[in-house]
């Protein structure tokens, strides 16, 4: 669907061209906002373009990442319009691109918000999906809360005021009559998630009940990775629990134990994810086995990342799109590694890494595509999405930076000899940009490694649906 709006605008003088300005029309639709001057050739800006909309004293002013502006003014009647229709559409254009997309509860709640740090305020429009609320501003960039973010949601008489573990606070108000549907969903939501943790705990350890079930499933909450050492302290016998769900299956046991053979035991780290398909197929299970030692001639400087079916039934096809695959991470710099630290400064870098990841992951939804895909592969048409997101945030590009390569899962003698060549690898190689070739050429074979290509992509003839790989 196509809007026209009759404008006056102007257009400052840039790149040895001069300043420009008369009467037009502004065009909108869900792919691009174009300006048509009376006279000359059209401006167009796809959405993915456009850095910020802003607007003061009945005019807006759009700013491109490139450094092109446009000035827009006489809307008359119809300027809120245009700034509710361009805000919406750019929204739309940065879900797709922050890689939020997953099951969609709740939308169309109109509010006004007023955020503690950094302080900002506005119209907005709030969403709540299956595991996060967003925050849709008419002017400043979406703001997504994860559930797992979220301390305290505290109901005033007129206004709702979430609380974050950061002591951060966004107060929404004037909901008018969504005030109580936006109250009760968003309640529900949570107390979904809440309790889905629960009944996870429950299966490992059967016995854990009231308060300490409480205080665990509000501790170990869906999307944060933990040291399996602290989720021990608060509920002994997880640890024995847990490995006997995992080791249920023989062939996850046969992985799950060469994995914590090569890793320092008292740093790895736990939790679990929702899937963002949506249902309980994709739930899964998701470990950090760092690899670390004081002889910084042996195999080390990793982080694995290895992630089991939560159900472990139904294992992912070990073939063809569906394979599964494990991750590899830098934990410090090759040069840094290579001077020997002791194991209680890498045990400290460590604990760095585990937090860093917990919010880098959780900033590209847990999604893992952008991690492995090389720099080539991001600049092809059907990728625009993932490369839009490393360009937009930094934890992903950060994360990148620290990827070293992935070992798809075959048999389990290949598997194995493949980490093996990856770690020693990982020792060999002084340049931290150097990625195991390896593993490069498996992302041509398996680029999406089991799940598809967002919605954003399937616009351009590729894949439709957006679900989280196995």
């Amino acid at each position: 669907m196509d809007l026209d709006f009759d404008v006056e605008y102007s257009i400052p003088a840039a790149r040895g061209a001069k300043a420009e300005s008369g009467k037009g029309k502004v065009r909108l639709n869900e792919e691009t906002l174009t300006l048509s001057p009376g006279r000359g050739a059209a401006v167009l800006f796809s959405w993915r373009d456009i850095e910020s909309i802003k607007a003061a004293d009945y005019k807006a002013a759009v700013s491109a990442f490139s450094g092109d502006k446009i000035e827009l003014s006489a809307l008359g009647y119809k300027y809120e319009d245009f700034l509710r229709m361009a805000s919406g559409f750019r929204n739309e254009q940065l879900i797709k691109d922050s890689l939020l997309n997953e099951p969609l509860k709740v939308s169309q709640i109109e509010a006004r918000y007023a955020r503690s740090s950094p302080q900002s305020e506005g119209q907005c429009e709030l969403r709540v999906y299956e595991t996060a609320l967003l925050v849709l501003p008419e002017q400043d960039e979406l703001i997504r809360l994860p559930f797992r973010d979220i301390k305290d949601v505290r109901e005033g008489e007129l206004s709702v005021t979430v609380e974050f573990e950061s002591g951060e606070t966004l107060e929404f108000s004037r909901l008018g009559n969504k005030l109580d549907y936006f109250q009760t969903n968003l309640s529900d939501a949570m107390d979904r998630i809440t309790a889905m943790g629960a009944e996870f705990i429950k299966t490992i350890v059967p016995g854990t009940s009231g308060l300490a079930l409480r205080k665990l499933a509000q501790t170990l909450k869906e999307g944060r990775l933990m040291p399996l050492a602290e989720i021990e302290t608060l509920c002994p016998g997880f640890i024995k629990g847990l490995e006997a769900a995992v080791c249920a299956d023989a062939e996850n046991k046969k992985e799950y134990e060469f994995l914590k053979s090569l890793s320092r035991k008292e740093k790895v780290r736990f939790g679990f994810k929702k899937s963002l398909a949506g249902g309980l197929a994709g739930d899964y299970l998701l470990f950090l086995f760092p690899v670390y030692c004081a002889d910084a001639k042996k195999s080390g400087n990793a982080v694995i990342m290895e992630a089991f079916p939560m159900g472990l039934a139904d294992k992912p096809a070990a073939d063809g799109a569906g394979k599964r695959a494990t991750y590899f991470f830098r934990l410090a710099g090759r040069k840094d590694y290579a001077l020997s630290k002791s194991v209680p400064e890498l045990d400290k870098m460590m604990d760095v890494f585990g937090r860093f990841f917990n919010a880098a992951m959780g900033a590209v939804n847990f999604r893992r595509t952008p991690l492995f895909l090389s720099e080539a592969k991001l600049l092809e048409p059907k990728y625009a999405v993932y490369r839009a997101a490393a360009a937009r945030i930094p934890e992903l590009r950060a994360l990148r930076d620290l990827y070293i390569g992935r070992v798809i899962h075959t048999d389990l003698e290949n598997w194995r000899e493949n980490i093996g060549n990856l770690l020693d690898f990982n020792v060999r190689a002084a340049d931290d940009s150097a990625k195991w070739l390896k593993s490069q050429i498996d992302d041509e074979a398996v680029p999406e490694e089991g799940w598809t290509l967002p919605q954003s992509c399937a616009t351009h003839g590729h894949n439709s649906a957006d679900s989280v790989e196995q």
